[in-house]
């Protein structure tokens, strides 16, 4: 073999002793490379909050998922589940998720999560407790355990629980003297919360399909294809962990959820139960953290004729820590003494009827509610005589107030309406001039200083681009806020307020905000719809020539 196809078709290694040269076709390369990723993570992982020893040389690691919403006896973080390019079947619900143990400053209430989904070396040693281990370098061991029932892994995680507390007791945290911990599948809303990064991540992050960079997608998760899974599944732990430390979310095989199937989440016809995340034979655009299958527990077997339950190769399983809400009954009269004034606070906005709703829906509710239990007093004290007619003034009386009340509420809600839309105006015109004007002048300035070899103005004008990529990204997230808060109020009062703010401007011919409004409004549109925060978007739209 020439030189010439040396080059063209292979590589070759010097051995140490540097006396022979080893060629090999690219494919053969690229396989011995291939291996060496499966075999060797691509960085360091987090460390696991908890590790607990099994049998049989293996271990269980657990991430600490707090949930970032304060110590009260019924803190619970308020996030919406879901993604509008899931279809019906994600659609935007808002949740309230609390946590399991509280941390050790009474700060924050979180729960625990598998690092990884449960391996076929952890499975085979909980069940096969009595065996030797079989071959120590054993590469499935590794691998995601699947093909297995979801009464499967219930048995699993019964033998597993025992253990532990046969074991290992102490490795388990524990909220009161009662309340030691117990793994079980996660629920919906414990896997999703999880997927998006949880309180690791902003708010727009969380919002986000995925939790990290798109175009950093092969480095995190295994999906269908030759520059990800090759179509086969693969071992736990190799890609990189989301924001909380947790490998395979999204990805490399689905996993069940203890949750029962609903179309609408937690309300409507019950189904299968959940399976959550995607797999390795699942396309790169369908990765997702909102991403939900019904699974059911038994299926048709069309050569047998007969219902078996229901396994599937590409779907395994993770656990979670958590415990019981009244381990002990001081715990549960605490309860009782904080449930009147959460109800009245924090409480009086989580009914699913209005729970993504704007503001004044809610409030509407609230006054409907109200209507009702007058016009049912009305009843009571009609042709009751004199009292009667007594009653009768006091709730017209009550009836005027609520009446002004909503007045001087849509008088508000115009004015807030007005406020904000001019804020999204100037913040929509800052990000536009800031990338057109401000970033594009430095950019050639740059490209010139570096052709001349003007090493002092190149340093200089690479801050100047640091300083103004650093103002649009401030921009953009102040025209978050505005949408945020745009959203919370009545549409109407928000479409008056853009018809208004395009006559001023039509008025003072500024032509630049009239062409910038209309985009305004449709990403207020777009957020009031989806609940979901779109900067990069954003950004592009107000930026287009």
């Amino acid at each position: 073999m020439n030189k010439k196809n040396v080059k063209k078709y292979c590589y070759f290694y010097l051995l140490k002793q540097k006396e022979a040269v080893i060629f090999c076709r690219p494919l053969l390369l690229a396989t011995i490379l291939f291996t060496l990723l499966l075999t060797t993570p691509l960085s360091v992982a987090r460390a696991a909050d908890i590790e607990i020893p099994l049998p049989n040389g293996e271990s269980l690691s657990l991430q600490k998922i707090c949930i970032g919403a304060g110590g009260d006896l019924f803190s619970g973080r308020r996030f919406t589940l879901g993604d509008p390019v899931g279809g019906y079947k994600e659609s935007s619900t808002a949740v309230t998720l609390g946590g399991a143990f509280p941390t050790k400053d009474g700060k924050d209430w979180c729960y625990y999560m598998g690092t990884t989904e449960i391996t076929t070396g952890q499975y085979q040693s909980i069940l096969n407790q009595n065996k030797k281990k079989e071959k120590a370098k054993d590469k499935t061991l590794k691998m995601p355990v699947r093909d297995i029932t979801w009464y499967d892994a219930g048995h699993f995680i019964d033998k597993l629980n025992q253990w532990i507390y046969a074991n290992q007791l102490a490795a388990l945290p524990r909220y009161t003297k009662g309340g030691y911990g117990y793994f079980r599948l996660p629920t919906e809303e414990e896997w999703e919360f999880a997927a998006r990064g949880g309180s690791a991540v902003s708010i727009d992050k969380f919002d986000s399909p995925i939790p990290f960079p798109a175009t950093k997608v092969t480095k995190y998760e295994w999906f269908s294809g030759p520059k990800s899974s090759h179509n086969k599944v693969r071992p736990v732990g190799v890609l990189k962990g989301n924001p909380l430390g947790l490998h395979d979310m999204l990805g490399n095989v689905s996993e069940m959820t203890m949750s029962l199937y609903r179309v609408e989440y937690y309300q409507g016809r019950i189904g299968g139960f959940v399976a959550r995340g995607g797999h390795y034979l699942t396309d790169r655009k369908h990765l997702r953290s909102s991403a939900r299958s019904e699974q059911p527990f038994y299926r048709w077997n069309e050569k047998t004729g007969t219902m078996i339950p229901n396994h599937q190769q590409t779907m395994g399983f993770r656990v979670v820590l958590s415990t019981i809400i009244y381990p002990e009954r001081s715990v549960a009269e605490k309860m009782e003494s904080a449930w009147e004034q959460y109800r009245k606070t924090t409480g009086s906005t989580t009914p699913a009827a209005v729970s993504i709703a704007p503001t004044d829906v809610q409030v509407g509710v609230q006054f409907d509610d109200a209507g009702i239990h007058i016009n049912r007093l009305k009843k009571k004290f009609t042709g009751m005589g004199n009292s009667g007619e007594e009653m009768l003034r006091e709730i017209a009386f009550i009836e005027g107030s609520i009446m002004k009340t909503r007045q001087i509420r849509a008088k508000a809600e115009a004015d807030s309406a007005a406020a904000w839309v001019l804020i999204a105006d100037e913040r929509a015109l800052m990000i536009r001039r800031q990338s057109l004007r401000n970033l594009k002048l430095y950019v050639n300035l740059l490209e010139q200083a570096q052709k001349m070899g003007n090493y002092s103005k190149i340093g200089m004008y690479k801050v100047r681009i640091q300083e103004v990529e650093k103002n649009i990204d401030s921009g953009l997230k102040g025209y978050s806020t505005t949408m945020r808060q745009l959203v919370k109020l009545e549409q109407k009062a928000v479409e008056k307020a853009f018809a208004e703010r395009k006559e001023y401007l039509a008025k003072e011919n500024a032509q630049e905000q009239l062409l910038l409004l209309p985009i305004i409004a449709t990403h207020a549109e777009t957020y009031r719809r989806d609940q979901r925060a779109a900067p990069e978007k954003w950004e592009k739209d107000l930026t287009k020539k």
